[in-house]
């Protein structure tokens, strides 16, 4: 196994860093990785797409339980039968547009400037096509490979994919 594939299933965590202190060239890559992967969950503007700052003002809504359908069940209750409630952090972009956690629309690692994370190229690797010689072949993604045949491989029908939501190889 890879050193790669081995650190991905450890999921190691970033060391926090302390200023005077010297640190591998692994630990300074797992802190980069943490801070980019906490910068990729900021919330940004939904109107001007500018990255929000917390104002210090707060909204404080109920929590609920809910079902596997979504629907509530009930209010979310501590051990003393109070309801417990969420705070919601109110975000200011640069341009003064306000909203509250959870309203702005994510960052992620999209756009402009992509992150590749380790995970990613892992994910990317698991999804290869490898070849012995050459490159693989292009009927392999659409064409002749996806083609049923008499003697061949079993498929679900349209009825059962519909009905089921079966795939189309069984």
């Amino acid at each position: 196994m890879s050193t790669m594939r081995r650190r991905f299933w450890k999921k190691e965590d970033a060391p926090e860093y302390i200023e005077g202190q010297s640190y591998t060239a692994h630990q300074i890559e797992l802190m980069a990785d943490a801070i980019l992967k906490a910068d990729s969950k900021r919330e940004m503007c939904r109107q001007c797409a500018g990255q929000g700052e917390k104002t210090g003002e707060k909204k404080i809504g109920p929590q609920f339980m809910y079902d596997e359908d979504g629907i509530v069940l009930g209010p979310l209750l501590d051990g003393e039968g109070h309801q417990l409630g969420v705070v919601f952090y109110e975000l200011m972009c640069s341009n003064g547009h306000t909203w509250f956690e959870g309203e702005g629309k994510a960052k992620g690692f999209k756009g402009e400037n992509p992150v590749l994370l380790e995970e990613h190229i892992i994910a990317r690797k698991r999804r290869e096509i490898m070849c012995e010689n050459g490159t693989p072949d292009p009927n392999i993604v659409a064409g002749m490979y996806n083609k049923t045949h008499p003697d061949g491989r079993r498929v679900n029908s349209q009825e059962s994919r519909e009905t089921h939501g079966a795939s189309f190889y069984s």
